[in-house]
């Protein structure tokens, strides 16, 4: 990595400042603040293309403010959390700023950007800045604030800030410091925790070691690496302002994980066709080690549901489907990683509205497989007095068991002041619903329909309330 100039004007204005003037150098420096970019998007190895990415720009603008702004693509609910890596604390949480300092501000640029700005930045600016999302801690990008004063000051030479690597391997985490003089180098891991101080190991783990294999070099080696060690290990000087540089030790080695559905474009909850028509149903799962999908519809069988097997892989068709397809299908994915996961669609395949001629006493009809709806009134006509209440019933019988809803003057029929609707389920197959008018007024008398449906299509029948004499 190489380390960026703002602009060569800055860096002319800085070379041209008098070495005795210690204020007006100061000043200059401000103006050469340099940004070092800290490695690539810190990423989980699940991490796949489909989620959110992560960059950084950053400049200093004419007030001498470090503006750095973080863009997330795709960044949906999830918020930008803008932190630096030497306080415990985050600066702000999406476009809200949580640190009391009021040289910071931060601001929305866009719906998937959020930018920090620091006022007028100073040696007590320097260290590392972490923008990360909400929620997938692996996502995160860093970058360093290196504000150098003068040829003789401690500097962090650019290394590698990713290191990847296997249980069993040896790893070397780079940190090499210039002009460090009486300064001392810290190692910490990301519990936070003392590794070493100079060359000394402080957390008793003798697969630690200092290298320093030159007057700049101090990194850090680790023996027979274990899935615990991964994680971010940070280099520290305690230099005026403290200097930082933090490397993630990643496993190169692929991640064991449960199957997780992949809620992609492919994936419905709801298909309609008509019949006749070719289905693909599909369940995209993320899983490590592989996974195997299996398809079922659910049935009901002796009176209980059960899952009846009907295809395997993540793809089921189904050919000139009819009206007897119709129902939820399921998809289960395993991978002997434990919770399996699974998805579920509901195909309903439609047919063309019926209507039954409507009966006064109860219908005998009783299905004995897929049926669209059988409907009959109790009474095509009711008659009641003005201001008085009325109910007015009708039943449903089919399989699917429907469901009902009223409808008055074409539209639906709503629980509100004037009216409640009630239903009762009698059976597996038959429904009754009341409908309840308060307090009859010259408007509410008239024609009233009762609609029942199921998957297998729709039927209604028409009632009438009159004004008794």
């Amino acid at each position: 990595m190489e380390y960026l100039d703002v602009c060569s004007a800055c860096a002319s204005k800085f070379l041209s400042c008098g070495v005795r003037d210690v204020t007006q150098r100061a000043l200059c420096l401000v103006f050469v603040l340099s940004i070092l970019l800290h490695g690539q998007a810190v990423r989980s190895a699940t991490a796949e293309d489909d989620e959110p990415q992560v960059t950084i720009t950053h400049r200093i603008n004419e007030n001498k403010d470090a503006e750095l702004i973080c863009t997330v693509k795709d960044l949906g609910s999830r918020r930008i959390i803008w932190s630096k890596l030497s306080d415990p604390y985050p600066i702000s949480i999406g476009t809200t700023r949580f640190m009391p300092n009021k040289r910071y501000r931060v601001e929305g640029k866009s719906r998937e950007a959020v930018m920090l700005t620091i006022k007028r930045v100073t040696f007590q600016d320097a260290g590392e800045y972490q923008c990360r999302v909400s929620g997938l801690e692996y996502l995160a990008e860093i970058i360093s604030l290196n504000i150098p004063s003068g040829s003789d000051s401690t500097r962090l030479v650019p290394t590698e800030t990713e290191v990847m690597a296997e249980v069993g391997d040896t790893v070397l985490l780079p940190c090499h410091v210039e002009n460090l003089n009486t300064r001392l180098v810290l190692w910490k891991d990301d519990r936070n925790e003392v590794v070493s101080l100079r060359k000394k190991i402080y957390n008793g783990d003798r697969r630690f070691d200092v290298v320093h294999g030159s007057r700049t070099e101090w990194s850090l080696q680790l023996r027979d690496v274990k899935p615990s060690d991964f994680g971010h290990y940070t280099c520290i000087v305690n230099s005026r302002p403290v200097l930082t540089r933090t490397v993630a030790l990643k496993n190169s080695a692929p991640v064991e994980m449960a199957p997780v559905l992949k809620r992609d474009t492919n994936y419905r909850m709801k298909v309609e066709a008509d019949p006749g028509e070719t289905v693909t149903l599909t369940c995209n799962f993320r899983a490590n080690p592989p996974a195997t999908v299996t398809w079922y519809k659910r049935e009901v069988v002796g009176g209980k549901n059960t899952n009846q097997k009907v295809g395997v892989g993540s793809s089921l068709t189904l050919q000139s489907v009819t009206t007897a397809q119709s129902g939820k299908y399921i998809c289960i994915s395993k991978n002997g990683i434990k919770p399996s996961g699974r998805g579920r669609t509901r195909l309903i395949v439609k047919v063309p509205p019926t209507t039954v001629p409507p009966t006064t006493v109860p219908t005998t009809f009783v299905p004995t497989g897929p049926s669209s709806p059988h409907l009959y009134h109790h009474g095509k006509v009711t008659k009641q007095r003005r201001g008085s209440n009325v109910e007015i019933q009708c039943t449903a019988i089919g399989q699917p068991r429907p469901q009902i809803h009223w409808r008055r003057h074409g539209h639906r029929v709503e629980n509100d002041h004037k009216y409640r609707v009630s239903s009762k389920n009698s059976g597996r197959h038959t429904i009754t619903s009341t409908l309840l008018i308060r307090s009859l007024s010259s408007r509410d008398f008239g024609e009233y329909e009762c609609v029942g449906y199921n998957a297998l299509g729709l039927s209604q029948i028409a009632m009438e309330v009159t004004e008794e004499a």
